[in-house]
């Protein structure tokens, strides 16, 4: 080989070392400022402009939402265990003495509690339950620059189950119900030492961990090889937000946990694969029972409303006599 072509491919390697550099730089910083860091008119509400998955049910989340607000939940603030002030709407139901409890509700990835769980939370109203729908941090009206998957969010769920037991009672059952990314908060939750009085845990349609998910969405939504891209992305928010994608997992929530939990995931989900739902049902060595629908992302409830009500009324009879 010719010293002219040994110099052009040491040229061409350098090149494209560089450019990967680069293009994995320029990959994490829009990544974490574009769909991790809050903008600072927030989120939008997902309502307005509806698309995606719930496109189909705009008549019942409108309708949801009106009947929530014409309610005139009571607007409360917790300060979370890092310094942010958290929100949530609190329903409470007239008769507290005769309450079956109340039910703590986790959105997803830039949603907000009072559109993701819209006509569900209605019924365990209906049915006798208090209502929690809380804001994740950096949504809604909870402060926050960033969101994190449920890795600081778990603690923010923990902080509400302190809340709810000091504003009613220990001796009243108390449920975690996430969806998506609230899904996995609320699996992960599961890691700590909860209060007795925690019952029962819905999770409908939850990722198997931060870092897996993040690796999916780079390969199938950007064409990026999530090996080679990672890393930036997980030093970017290392570097600037205090946290790793691969700091926690669900199986890590569930490895010690004794609370049920009913796992619920579309056949059709898009967005968090089918198998990550059944890979955390099979990590749970709680009491468990699956709810397989034919759903999108998501919606579940809204798609096959029956078989929905009628699993999750067995289940929280089920865990009522525990």
């Amino acid at each position: 080989m010719t010293q002219k072509a040994k110099k052009r491919i040491l040229f061409t390697a350098a090149f494209l070392i560089v450019l990967y550099l680069l293009a994995g730089f320029v990959s994490a910083f829009v990544m974490a400022n574009f769909f991790i860091k809050r903008p600072e008119a927030g989120w939008p509400d997902p309502i307005i402009h509806l698309k995606g998955t719930r496109a189909p049910f705009e008549k019942i989340l409108h309708e949801s939402r009106t009947w929530l607000y014409e309610k005139n939940p009571e607007q409360i603030n917790i300060t979370s265990s890092d310094g942010l002030k958290l929100a949530a709407l609190l329903l409470s139901v007239p008769d507290q003495k005769n309450s079956k409890g109340t039910i703590l509700f986790m959105h997803g990835y830039h949603s907000l509690a009072s559109f993701e769980f819209s006509g569900f939370y209605q019924f365990f109203y209906k049915n006798g339950y208090n209502i929690v729908l809380a804001d994740q941090r950096s949504h809604g009206n909870s402060e926050g620059q960033y969101l994190s998957f449920g890795i600081k969010e778990r603690y923010d769920c923990r902080d509400w189950i302190t809340f709810i037991n000091k504003h009613f009672s220990t001796e009243k059952p108390v449920y975690l119900c996430g969806v998506s990314m609230g899904s996995s908060t609320v699996l992960m939750t599961l890691g700590f030492e909860l209060p007795s009085n925690v019952k029962g845990v819905i999770a409908d349609c939850g990722y198997t961990s931060p870092s897996d998910i993040v690796k999916v969405c780079l390969n199938r939504d950007y064409h990026l090889p999530a090996p080679l891209f990672m890393p930036f992305l997980d030093g970017f928010l290392k570097l600037n937000f205090g946290y790793s994608l691969y700091d926690y997992s669900v199986a890590e929530g569930l490895k010690n946990n004794t609370i049920p939990v009913l796992f619920i995931h579309g056949t059709k989900d898009k967005l968090v694969p089918f198998y990550m739902g059944k890979e955390n049902f099979e990590n749970c060595n709680a009491p468990k029972r699956f709810l397989e629908t034919d759903a999108e992302h998501a919606v579940s409830f809204l798609n096959n409303t029956k078989e929905y009500t009628e699993a999750v009324t067995e289940f929280l009879s089920f865990c009522e006599n525990q």
